[in-house]
């Protein structure tokens, strides 16, 4: 076919026109690269981190609960990194812990922490008394990774089940289950595709695993504002509103390209395996990315998602309670977002650096 002046003109239409609609999510976005304004290692002359947990709680004051799970303490501190006071400490006598694996803010703002290694759940106040805690009953299935509160009589837990490491036959799952204290049973439960595992096969017999980048996951969220309990499948572009029976009341909808997975990613993923590992990941490698990777919310009630999108930075999408895009923030590439609020973002720098970026002005 002849490309005429008009037909190639009409063609760069047509390109620029679908490129324009395939951006449109981003490019009219506001993208802002916060500072940071603390950074500390340590807690005066005497508590140096260890291993930080991969989560933080923000107060209504500016403090902020630090988990250290090596250290086996959970610190109050202020905006400044002083210590206001040490909210646990390391033991199995009442509120003392052993081994911190999850922390979230409760419908009636308490801090709820679950100590996996007593197989305990503990409520500490804003003000870091410890004021209960309660041993749940074994789940039939899994093993226990997330504890929140989401009224005064449920608890949202979260089992992840590891039984297809060792079984082929198997393929991965986790269980959302709510406990009912009043009655102290669990009452509703259903059941999850949980992200995949590439199996490490040595003599032919599975021994353990590592998680396969990119793909798929479930991802929860507790409002603490309002009560509501989210879920996002990350292959898909719907936020979930959960009940405390597992209904969805109602669901929040966005707009988010998926990227291909590239050949240079593929090739970063083969060099870091060693080959029994990397035959069992290449086949699970998804063709297109999940969407995100992490969500966390704001105390404006706005959704961020840690985007899969390939950038020289970690870049975390706003969305409004209805699902709009607000904005994109660019944060270094390693480390983790930990907590969003009002005066600032927690960020884990590595295992024993914690900072303290600029709060985000929609």
């Amino acid at each position: 076919m002849k490309i005429t002046p008009l037909l190639a003109f009409l063609m760069f239409l047509f390109i620029s026109c679908h490129s324009d609609l395939e951006e449109k999510p981003f490019e009219q976005l506001p993208v802002f690269t916060p500072n940071i304004t603390q950074e500390f290692e340590s807690l005066g002359d005497d508590i140096f981190f260890s291993h930080l947990a991969y989560s933080s709680i923000s107060l209504d004051d500016g403090a902020i609960f630090l988990p250290d799970r090596e250290l086996k303490k959970i610190f109050k501190i202020s905006s400044e990194g002083d210590l206001i006071s040490t909210v646990a400490t390391e033991g199995r006598g009442p509120g003392e812990l052993q081994d911190i694996t999850f922390i979230s803010r409760s419908f009636n703002n308490s801090i709820i922490v679950y100590d996996q290694r007593n197989k305990k759940v503990l409520r500490f106040s804003p003000s870091g008394d410890f004021l209960e805690e309660l041993t749940l009953h074994p789940w039939d299935k899994g093993t226990l990774a997330e504890v929140y509160e989401i009224d005064e009589r449920h608890l949202l837990t979260v089992y992840r089940v590891f039984d297809y490491l060792r079984n082929l036959d198997l393929e991965p799952e986790a269980h959302m289950v709510i406990f009912d204290k009043k009655e102290e049973q669990y009452t509703h439960s259903v059941s999850i595709s949980d992200r995949p595992f590439a199996r490490n096969i040595v003599d032919d017999q599975p021994r353990g695993g590592l998680i396969v980048p990119f793909s798929a996951e479930h991802l929860r969220v507790f409002n603490h504002h309002n009560s509501n309990f989210y879920s996002l499948w990350t292959e898909e572009l719907t936020i979930a509103s959960l009940t405390s029976s597992l209904d969805t009341t109602q669901t929040v909808t966005f707009e988010l390209s998926r990227e291909a997975l590239s050949r240079d990613e593929m090739n970063a993923i083969r060099d870091g395996q060693p080959d029994n590992l990397w035959r069992t990941m290449q086949p699970l490698l998804p063709d297109y990315k999940a969407i995100a990777d992490d969500m966390i919310l704001d105390d404006q009630n706005n959704f961020w998602l840690k985007l899969n999108h390939r950038s020289e930075y970690q870049k975390w999408l706003i969305l409004s309670e209805s699902g709009e895009n607000q904005g994109i923030v660019q944060l270094p590439e390693d480390g983790m977002l930990t907590h969003v609020s009002d005066e600032h973002l927690g960020f884990r720098l590595d295992d024993h650096l914690f900072a303290l970026f600029e709060p985000i002005e929609l």
